[in-house]
Parts: C-alpha cells; sequence; structure tokens
C-alpha cells in the first residue's frame, strides 16, 4: 500500500485544517471581526471618495502597485510548480539525501512521488488564485477609470462605489486564498520528514493565520484600538 495509516491520517487532517480555516475566515461566522472584514470597510471608504475626485489617477496608481504584487505571486506560482516537477527527475537522489536525516521516516518512491505531486497541486491551485486575483483587479481599474464623479456622491454614484468596492474586495479574497495556500504549502514540505510533522505544521499555520487574520496587532489599528 502507497499511503500507511500514519501518512492518511497526516493527510487527512492537513486538508481538513486548510479547508475549515478557509471556509471560517472568509464568511467570517460569529461576531468576532477579522482583518478581511475590516479592510472591506476601508474599501468601501475609498471607493466613495473615488467618486468625489475628478482625477482618477491617483487611485487607478495605487491599483496599479496592487496589481504588480498579485502579479509577482502568480509567476512565483509557476516557479514553484517547475521546481517541484523537476524534483519528480531526481526522485532517486532526494531519497537518498532524505535518510541521512535525523527522525526521517523511511519512505517508498511512490509514496514520495505523491508527496511531490500534491507540492504541485498546492502551488497549482495558488497560481488559479492569484491570477484570477490580477484578473479581477485589472476589471476594477476599468471600472474605477469608468466611474462618475459627483461631489456630494448621489444614490447612483454610491451604487457605482459599491459595486467597484465589492469587485475589489472579491480580488482580495482570491489573494487571501492563494496566500493560504502558500502558508500550507510550507507545511506540507514538513511531511517529507515524517507525517507526525505535517500534522504539527498543520495545526502551526492554522493557528499562526487565525492569529493575524482575527488577533494581531495590525487588527487593533485597524480598529483603532
Amino acid at each position: 500500500m502507497v499511503f500507511k495509516f500514519a501518512d492518511s491520517i497526516a493527510v487527512v487532517v492537513f486538508l481538513f485544517t486548510w479547508f475549515t480555516f478557509s471556509h471560517f475566515a472568509d464568511r467570517n461566522y460569529g461576531k468576532k471581526p477579522n482583518i478581511n472584514t475590516v479592510m472591506q470597510t476601508y474599501r468601501d471608504q475609498w471607493m466613495k471618495s473615488l467618486v468625489t475626485r475628478e482625477l482618477k489617477v491617483i487611485d487607478t496608481t495605487i491599483q496599479t502597485g496592487i496589481l504588480s504584487g498579485v502579479a509577482f505571486f502568480a509567476s512565483t506560482s509557476i516557479l514553484l510548480v517547475g521546481g517541484s516537477l523537476t524534483v519528480l527527475g531526481a526522485t532517486d537522489r532526494a531519497l537518498s539525501i532524505v535518510s541521512y536525516l535525523p527522525f526521517a521516516l523511511p519512505t517508498s518512491r511512490t509514496l514520495w512521488e505523491v508527496k511531490v505531486l500534491l507540492l504541485v497541486g498546492i502551488f497549482t491551485y495558488a497560481f488559479f488564485k492569484f491570477a484570477w486575483c490580477y484578473r479581477l483587479s485589472m476589471y476594477t481599474i476599468i471600472l474605477m477609470g469608468a466611474a462618475p464623479t459627483v461631489d456630494p456622491p448621489d444614490d447612483e454614484a454610491m451604487v457605482f462605489a459599491n459595486r467597484v468596492s465589492a469587485l475589489h474586495g472579491l480580488g482580495a479574497t482570491h489573494f487571501n486564498r492563494g496566500l493560504r495556500a502558500y502558508m500550507y504549502g510550507l507545511a506540507a514540505i514538513s511531511w517529507f520528514i515524517h507525517p507526525l510533522a505535517l500534522i504539527a505544521s498543520s495545526f502551526y499555520v492554522t493557528f499562526v493565520l487565525y492569529r493575524r487574520e482575527f488577533s494581531s496587532r495590525s487588527l487593533r489599528i485597524l480598529l483603532g484600538g
């Protein structure tokens, strides 16, 4: 059998912690604010200010800077996918190196390839999230350019501002999912050492993400604390 019992449990825990936390964070169940919902209020404020400014180049320049960051992560994901696939071509050498590591559990060639393919899948998922975020960011720039200039804004301008803010927030959601994939991808690397290391890394990454999104100093600053 390719998977031993410990490996199966480790993969289940890994996937459960990842997707459960993402589902919880993106939908923000409960009354406790997180950094994503707070940032959405600032996006709303930004787009309301947008429709009152005649010179929209300020807003499009800011959005272009965000776009370059998304492009960096998308291109990095492609490099990580390519690097992971390259490891498949050096499986025998990689197995011999890992065998000298302390606490490393002996593994078969097939299981090693499954571990590498898991990384490929994770970083491919991240690429699609970043790529879609990039496209949504481009749509946001177009809407910024098409935004009306009304000061004070009327009901029609406010509806347009809310539409741009919602699109911008959707792009941010996909960007956050891509970043989480990076974090859990780092946790998945520990599976090459031992299944228990994967379980511990999964819980640790979840704890770090929870603290940063729900109980971080940056969140308190955004809330005015």
